[in-house]
């Protein structure tokens, strides 16, 4: 029961971004595996403990190296290793060890090797520690590159394609992060890109392009409450609103075609919060 209790512990910790202790937890289990006599675990009661092993020990691996305990991660990787699981997946796991060791060249040749197929489990944080691993070596400006020649092999890569529109804000490449953006919206919604492009176009002033960008998130989300602080930052700009609803009446004048029930419904309410009544 005691074993038991330190695995969900573990688990538990885990979750909650708190290593240390999920790593003194999972070291008791991993005692307790070695020795189970001692402890009256019992075959049924070891498959319990480890579950789906090959991910249980790529777990283990996590905690310890992001716990410090970088020997103790490598031997529960290797055990993962020998328990055949996912490739890409204990390359990733191998290199954040070695980077944490202080090797970024292995780290990257490592992280090389798992980024060439997709980690949907893992989010951006692949790529996280591809940036981290870049600056370490001094290679920071190779970064976008990496990033575009990987999403073009792996174009459905919702998490990859984020994180690269993201960079292209940070380098204040703008027309390439609002094409990004605005693509990976319309099939993968994502509330913090939604609330980075309309601060973008929000600071640029850029009236016709945040017209047809509010139009299409509210065509996706349905209200624009769902934009929450984003939405209410533009109201609180009332020259902003009343240039978005100029915008809005001079194509409503001249092209009616080009102005839909999103982007109308959008200004409509964008006005109402502002009081422009």
């Amino acid at each position: 029961a005691d074993v038991l209790l330190h695995m969900e512990m573990g688990r538990l910790y885990h979750l909650d971004g708190d290593y240390a202790k999920a790593a003194e937890c999972f070291a008791a289990v991993l005692a307790a595996l070695k020795d189970p006599d001692k402890y009256q675990i019992d075959q049924k009661v070891q498959k319990i403990l480890v579950g789906d092993a090959p991910h249980t020990y790529l777990l283990v691996g996590e905690c310890f190296a992001f716990a410090g305990r970088l020997e103790e991660a490598a031997a529960a990787l290797e055990k993962a290793r020998q328990l055949k699981a996912d490739q890409s997946t204990w390359n990733y796991c191998m290199a954040r060890v070695r980077f944490l060791a202080g090797d970024a060249r292995q780290a990257l040749e490592m992280l090389q090797m798992a980024l060439a197929a997709p980690l949907p489990d893992e989010g951006t944080a692949p790529y996280e520690l591809l940036a981290q691993v870049l600056e370490k070596l001094g290679k920071q400006d190779e970064l976008i590159g990496t990033l575009e020649k990987l999403f073009a092999a792996q174009p459905d890569n919702v998490a990859l394609g984020y994180f690269l529109a993201d960079q292209y804000r940070k380098k204040q490449m703008h027309q390439k992060a609002v094409s990004q953006y605005r693509a990976l919206l319309r099939t993968a919604p994502l509330r913090s890109a939604c609330r980075a492009l309309l601060e973008m176009l929000a600071s640029q002033r850029d009236v016709e392009l945040l017209l047809d960008v509010l139009g299409e998130l509210f065509d996706a989300a349905g209200v624009l409450e769902t934009l929450g602080a984003e939405g209410q930052a533009i109201a609180g700009d009332p020259s902003l609103v009343a240039q978005l609803a100029e915008a809005a009446r001079k194509r409503r004048r001249e092209k009616p075609e080009s102005l839909g029930y999103g982007a109308c419904s959008a200004i409509a309410l964008l006005a109402l919060e502002s009081e422009q009544y």
